[in-house]
């Protein structure tokens, strides 16, 4: 007697689970990965931008002097108004590791609002006319004030980023700008 012969193999409906299974757990895979580590990379600069920039007023407070805040197109420096050759300047802070100047990641980039005015950030747009001078576009005082601003830190592909408001006086509000396709 012959005896039937057993199938080897998987059937389609198995597979079909096997294949739905897969599906799931990649997608929540790509979802905890996300955009590579873009989005903690532009809220970490964000944050600290803001602690900086609450750092310097209480500083210029103690310290009874004026500090600046010079954004450019890759990053921002601060800067202090101080004597030299007998001449009142600003001049870029050195020796303070928490103000040194600071790069951005080349994907980002920001757009800056004094006073509510747009802000070119080139290198020529920083200088003084007729002097050749760098100035901040942002001053805090020993008063405690300082200049109002808003900045986008953006990332250029999407302009998925952070909105810093900081108002003449008080905290420095940090909203998230979501992508724009």
């Amino acid at each position: 007697m012959a005896r039937p012969a057993r199938q080897q193999g998987f059937t389609l409906l198995e597979l079909m689970v096997v294949v739905v299974l897969i599906g799931i757990i990649l997608t929540f895979v790509v979802r905890a990965v996300g955009d590579g580590g873009r989005r903690d990379l532009i809220q970490r600069e964000a944050q600290r931008l803001t602690s900086l920039v609450e750092l310097v007023g209480e500083e210029a407070v103690l310290q009874s002097s004026l500090i600046g805040l010079r954004f450019m197109e890759n990053g921002y420096e601060f800067m202090r108004y101080q004597m030299d050759d007998g001449e009142p300047q600003w001049q870029g802070v050195s020796g303070d590791g928490m103000l040194k100047p600071r790069q951005l990641d080349n994907a980002m980039q920001m757009q800056l609002l004094v006073e509510g005015f747009s802000v070119a950030l080139g290198e020529q747009a920083a200088l003084t006319e007729g002097e050749g001078e760098l100035k901040p576009q942002v001053i805090f005082l020993p008063s405690g004030e300082r200049t109002p601003f808003e900045l986008s830190l953006l990332y250029a592909d999407d302009h998925s980023g952070f909105l810093l408001t900081a108002p003449l006086f008080g905290a420095v509000e940090q909203r998230r700008q979501e992508a724009r396709y």
